[in-house]
């Protein structure tokens, strides 16, 4: 057993198409490490914490989610 093996994966998904929409918000408090992204053709994810950009993915397609950051608050 590892050290996250008691968490459950997320995925971070958006199955709406709205062309009212530029911008949505995960409702979600917390993504786990090893959730999936998955993003649908004609859309970006942009990852922010703290008010900084954390990444950015411009390719369609479904992501591993591996990174924590290491800064303490």
């Amino acid at each position: 057993m590892g050290l996250f093996s008691g968490q459950l994966s997320n995925v971070v998904e958006w199955k709406e198409y709205r062309d009212d929409v530029i911008f949505w918000k995960w409702s979600n408090d917390e993504i786990k490490k090893g959730s999936r992204l998955i993003i649908r053709p004609g859309q970006d994810a942009i990852f922010m914490y703290n008010g900084k950009i954390e990444g950015i993915f411009k390719d369609e397609g479904s992501f591993c989610l591996l990174y924590t950051s290491d800064a303490a608050d």
